[in-house]
């Protein structure tokens, strides 16, 4: 596990995402940070931000299934 933040930049790309914290602040987003998991894949790495509450997680059923 590791602490990380999302770019600033990425919210901005994003505007359109309804299940986000102070949607519309994008400076307050990209100032949060986040427990994540860092996962490495083909020399890639990903960084996966844990959270407390999915709401609908309807699309753990594609990975679980």
């Amino acid at each position: 596990l590791i602490l990380c933040y999302i770019k600033e930049n990425y919210f901005k790309e994003h505007s359109d995402y309804q299940k986000i914290l102070d949607p519309g602040d994008t400076t307050k987003q990209s100032k949060r940070t986040h427990l994540c998991i860092k996962v490495e894949i083909d020399n890639n790495q990903y960084y996966i931000p844990l959270r407390n509450k999915l709401g609908d997680a309807c699309f753990l059923q594609a990975f679980f299934a």
